[in-house]
């Protein structure tokens, strides 16, 4: 049997790394002051794109996932998951020049999806795996003696 929760991590993973994919083909990110494209820039704000096309190799190990769809997520895999995201996190916070919400506002519908896929992420990870936990730690214990 399928773990659902698994294939919904999945499923988000791959929307999040083609929003990763179609925001490369953009401009990217605008100023936050101004209305123009920081990859126009002769400063260290040009390379505030790559902050979020990093996506791209980041989350491939979300993909090994299918491989063990059946079974529950291990601890190491919710460890690594949300090293990963923290890692997406810190490259956000990295981002010196470019404005995310002014971009999204422009109307940069992949930086848009990338966004709602990443807060997803983050939740799916942590509540589909603090509720596998739950579920194991309150099974009633069945009485075979009957």
């Amino acid at each position: 049997m399928i773990n659902l929760k698994k294939a919904i991590i999945v499923l988000t993973t791959i929307i999040l790394i083609i929003s990763t994919y179609l925001f490369s083909k953009t401009n990217g990110l605008v100023d936050g002051v101004l209305d123009e494209f920081v990859s126009l820039h002769m400063s260290g704000d040009s390379d505030d794109n790559v902050c979020i096309e990093i996506g791209l190799i980041l989350y491939m190990p979300y993909i090994f996932n299918i491989f063990t769809i059946k079974k529950r997520i291990y601890t190491w895999e919710y460890i690594v998951e949300n090293l990963i995201i923290l890692l997406q996190f810190l490259m956000l916070i990295a981002i010196e020049g470019g404005s995310v919400i002014k971009t999204i506002k422009l109307g940069n519908c992949p930086l848009l999806c990338w966004t709602i896929s990443y807060i997803l992420l983050f939740l799916e990870v942590n509540i589909f795996f603090i509720y596998e936990r739950i579920k194991i730690h309150t099974k009633l214990p069945t009485n075979n003696n009957l």
